[in-house]
């Protein structure tokens, strides 16, 4: 009879482990469905969070969470002397919110501001330029650890030879960025009752016959053309008083309409850009009346979102030949408003020329503007005036450069990011 092993079965031993690690923000779908999309690179002071997907670990078993500061000097980079901050989170905390039963999810905060009180894990960075977080990541079951990995928000670039969980490559690098403004853009008026701001012209003028005198008709009387603001000739441009009889307002082409189109892409603009940003209106006619209480919920949009810029677009109405565009800044004893409001008013209109500037812009409120006011909680408020849509010549120019408009006004923003805002929050 021949002999015959028989082989014990494999057991395969489940490891209860962490997979992966990674920062994410939370996305909402148009169902309202939530959902943790992996990021690249966070804000400072801004929400994020920290999601980690397990293998084999129970649902309410527990994961530990070390923050990590390493300070870059002198091209060494060192652990900082700031002790390292911990969270204790659970597996499947975030189930039905976003999350999975084999995740653990935790909103976190990174930043320098250590007045704001925040509803979520809030931890203090150190104020050097160049800083790189690791979090060190470990499940806990029954007081032992099961397996702890280490993720970079920065590349490193240097051997740490005594960590071999320290992940490489660049698909992991995570950038800590000073954190970008959150902008509210205030498209002007856009009610149909109350102030509902200026509008373009219809003129009615003669019309030149060939040899560029009146043209009249078989019985002797002036010919009369009413046309808009793409249509009006040149010569009746030139002088109005000799060829043009009457106006009145165009109902298709106004003030709320322009300055609609120019916000909804200054904000396409600025989210392409991954600015957080806000409109104070989404449509571009709205029922109601435009006064003190309306203009207060667009100020409250901008408080609601703690907003760092508010800008307001407008166009002026005025006279055929009245022209120019401006800025203006609020009236305030705030000195670090006013003066971070004026700069933003100059560097906003660095690039636009589709209508010239007057000489005096920006320009002080005088007029008390109630979008400008102590009760607009932003340190960055404006309000721009595009030009004069009762002047045929920059009303054409307008409605003719609507893109161009929104992208020298965000090229203007940008700037004073740049060269202002950034400087500011890293003080």
């Amino acid at each position: 009879m021949a002999n015959f092993k028989i082989k014990p079965p494999q057991l395969k031993i489940k490891a209860k482990q962490i997979s992966n690690v990674f920062f994410a923000k939370e996305v909402k779908n148009n169902s309202g469905n939530i959902s943790f999309e992996k990021i690249k690179e966070g804000w400072v002071d801004s929400k994020m969070y920290i999601v980690i997907e397990t293998e084999n670990l129970e649902k309410g078993d527990t994961i530990k969470v070390n923050i990590l500061q390493y300070i870059e000097s002198n091209k060494t980079v060192n652990l900082s002397d700031q002790d390292s901050q911990e969270l204790i989170i659970t597996v499947g905390n975030y189930e039905g919110k976003g999350g999975t039963a084999t995740q653990a999810i935790t909103p976190i905060s990174l930043g320098i501001n250590k007045k704001e009180k925040k509803d979520f894990p809030h931890f203090i960075l150190q104020k050097e330029r160049t800083l790189y977080v690791a979090i060190s990541v470990a499940a806990l079951k029954e007081g032992k650890i099961n397996k702890e990995v280490c993720y970079n928000l920065k590349n490193y670039k240097y051997n740490y030879i005594d960590n071999p969980n320290i992940w490489y490559g660049l698909d992991t690098a995570f950038y800590l960025n000073k954190r970008k403004p959150i902008i509210v853009i205030d498209p002007g008026h856009g009610y149909i009752k109350g102030n509902t701001g200026t509008a373009c012209r219809i003129y009615r003028h003669k019309v030149k016959d060939t040899e560029g005198n009146p043209k009249k008709d078989s019985e002797g009387n002036f010919i009369y053309k009413d046309s808009d603001i793409m249509e009006l000739p040149e010569y009746v441009i030139n002088e109005y008083k000799k060829w043009g009889v009457s106006e009145k307002e165009d109902s298709k082409r106004n003030e709320r309409g322009l300055v609609f189109d120019v916000a909804v892409k200054f904000s396409e603009i600025l989210k392409s850009k991954g600015y957080e940003c806000y409109l104070t209106r989404t449509e571009s006619t709205i029922k109601g009346t435009d006064n003190q209480e309306t203009r207060a919920k667009r100020i409250k949009i901008a408080n609601d979102n703690q907003a760092d810029y508010f800008i307001s677009i407008h166009s002026d109405g005025g006279t055929f030949n009245s022209f120019g565009s401006h800025t203006i800044y609020p009236q305030t004893l705030d000195e670090n408003i006013k003066h971070k409001s004026k700069q933003l008013a100059e560097d906003i209109y660095k690039y636009y020329n589709i209508i010239e500037k007057e000489k005096d812009s920006p320009k002080e409120d005088i007029r008390g503007l109630q979008v400008l006011s102590s009760s607009n909680k932003t340190k960055r408020k404006v309000l721009v005036e595009l030009g004069f849509l009762t002047n045929p010549r920059e009303a054409k120019a307008l409605f003719s450069n609507i893109d161009k408009i929104a992208e020298q006004l965000v090229k203007g923003l940008i700037y004073n990011i740049e060269n202002s805002y950034s400087n500011d929050t890293m003080d």
